[in-house]
This record gives C-alpha cells, sequence and structure tokens, in this order.
C-alpha cells in the first residue's frame, strides 16, 4: 500500500427538513439525498446525514470520498461534530494521521 495525501477537506452538517405535501413534492428531498423518517398524514420529516469530503491527490489524479465512518471509528466516536471535524484537521496536518491507498483504489486511515 502506498501513502497518499489529502488536499481539501470540507464538513457538511446534518439537516432536517419538514414539509407538508403529496409525494411528487417531497420526491425532490429524496433525489437530493433526504432520507425518509417520519410520515403522519401530510407531514413528512427527511434527514440528510453529516459528511465529511476529503479530497486526495494522487500525482495527477484527485479523488473525492467521504471519511465520515473512518474518522468516528478512528476517534471512537458515534457522533460527528464540527469539533471534531477541526480535531481531524489539526490531527492530519501535525502528521498524526496519515492515509494509504491499496491495490483496489481504497483509501484508508493508516493504521
Amino acid at each position: 500500500m502506498e501513502e497518499i495525501t489529502m488536499k481539501t477537506m470540507s464538513y457538511i452538517k446534518s439537516e432536517t427538513v419538514r414539509l407538508q405535501g403529496n409525494d411528487e413534492k417531497t420526491k425532490q428531498h429524496t433525489r437530493n439525498g433526504y432520507d425518509k423518517i417520519d410520515n403522519c398524514n401530510r407531514n413528512r420529516v427527511f434527514s440528510k446525514p453529516s459528511q465529511v469530503l476529503v479530497t486526495f491527490t494522487n500525482g495527477d489524479l484527485d479523488q473525492t470520498i467521504n471519511m465520515k465512518n473512518e474518522i468516528l471509528e478512528h476517534y471512537n466516536r458515534s457522533q460527528m461534530t464540527d469539533k471534531l471535524a477541526v480535531q481531524f484537521r489539526k490531527d492530519v496536518n501535525d502528521g498524526q494521521i496519515l492515509f494509504e491507498i491499496d491495490q483496489y483504489g481504497h483509501i484508508h486511515l493508516k493504521k
């Protein structure tokens, strides 16, 4: 496995939306990454999970992936927060966290 470097990182908070209307009106939200979590009469609640989008560079190739689950596992946490995203960025910049790419092209935190 070879090491790879982080180019950029952005933390996108989770969102919850409450809507009234028919299925046609709410389909737009499911197409935009929201999951329906509650449905009562014509009131619908949608949620979009948080993401930590990290762009890696390996020569001429840039690849962006959601590293949220790997970060939560690394810090032994169950929920992503602003503070944890800042800590992750700091640890990467300080060289405490490194990344590697396996033979299949999957990127992982180096252990």
